[in-house]
């Protein structure tokens, strides 16, 4: 009798264009598993830096296109629409796994929830910072707070609820969050980092005017799963002060 394929519990997702440096390390981190239970899907934008040689010259254990797309969102959709894991992880170039993480154990953690929700360190010129996750509380009704580097989504629940908005340039992780929530998706948070993320991605950038699109995308997308007056009154009152505060905190050097 011909033994039964493996099927991966676990897709790690990256979507690249002209980060090959970033690139490299992440799929070497990915490769250093060496496990049955992981396999690693690659959307390249159609990079011009040696990406798609780089690819090629990779073993079968990495699956991979090279092509224009429409940006992050819909090179992350495109990944997950080749994914067969149960469930998965997206860590864009340059993101790694952290040093002892396993997937054997992470496996351990996967539960049947439809979000497993880990912790992620994000690094900066200046020190890094802990991102702790706080799952589909409360705190995710004014920002992000499912580190998507730490987010083990069930395939099927992109299914259910539909992939990344494309219109979305940073903001689209967050979104996906709100809806997952307000589709009533199960998450289960474990505080334990195991990712890390460098803080060069459009989304982890400190400049103002990075930040200022960070918030206008996020005052949409709140506007946008707002579930009643109560919540639209709230945000009004949030959004009349937050850029503000969110400003002076910026003139001042604090992050």
């Amino acid at each position: 009798m011909l033994d039964e394929p493996v099927i991966p519990s676990i897709t790690v997702v990256t979507a690249a264009y002209n980060a090959i440096d970033g690139l490299r390390k992440t799929t070497a981190t990915v490769a250093k598993q060496h496990s049955a239970m992981i396999e690693h899907v690659v959307v390249d934008g159609g990079s011009s830096d040696g990406s798609p040689a780089f690819l090629a010259s990779l073993s079968s254990s990495v699956i991979y296109v090279s092509e224009p797309d429409q940006g992050i969102a819909d090179a992350m959709n495109k990944g997950i629409a080749m994914s067969s894991g149960e469930y998965v992880l997206i860590l864009q170039a340059g993101d790694i796994l952290a040093p002892g993480t396993q997937i054997d154990t992470i496996v351990d953690e996967l539960d049947g929830s439809d979000i497993i929700s880990f912790d992620v360190l994000v690094t900066h010129a200046d020190g890094d910072v802990h991102y702790r996750s706080h799952g589909l509380g409360p705190k995710l009704e004014r920002s992000m707070s499912v580190p998507h580097q730490g987010a083990f989504v069930r395939r099927d629940l992109y299914g259910r609820i539909g992939g990344f908005d494309a219109s979305y340039r940073v903001g689209m992780d967050y979104e996906f969050m709100l809806r997952a929530k307000r589709a009533g998706a199960s998450c289960k948070i474990v505080n334990r980092i195991v990712a890390i993320m460098p803080a060069d991605g459009i989304s982890a950038r400190r400049d103002w005017p990075s930040l200022s699109r960070r918030l206008a995308e996020n005052r949409r997308i709140q506007s946008l799963h707002a579930r009643g007056l109560r919540d639209r009154i709230m945000q009004k009152a949030y959004w009349a002060l937050y850029p503000f505060y969110k400003r002076l905190r910026h003139l001042g050097g604090v992050r």
